[in-house]
């Protein structure tokens, strides 16, 4: 439960940085991971999302950016997948 909580405000912390920069980089996947974070029903699912989360995450460092503040979160949802 913890970890479904940790993933939900990363990613509403990454939404919100995104947009005051006013960029469309990742918002689809991030807005689609939180209503499915809320929807979650076993914890293959939590792990299914956060797979998805860290594949999107991982392009977007590949072929775009993140801000400095941005960065922070990405890293902090990598080492949610650490702890599994």
């Amino acid at each position: 439960m913890i970890q479904i909580k940790e993933l939900e405000y990363n990613l509403e912390k990454l939404e919100k940085l995104t947009t005051s920069r006013d960029s469309i980089q990742g918002l689809k996947i991030y807005k689609d991971a939180l209503t499915k974070l809320k929807q979650i029903k076993r914890i293959d699912d939590f792990h299914e999302i956060l797979n998805q989360v860290l594949k999107a995450l991982s392009g977007i460092e590949a072929h775009g950016f993140f801000t400095d503040e941005e960065y922070a979160y990405v890293t902090k949802i990598r080492k949610i997948k650490r702890r599994d």
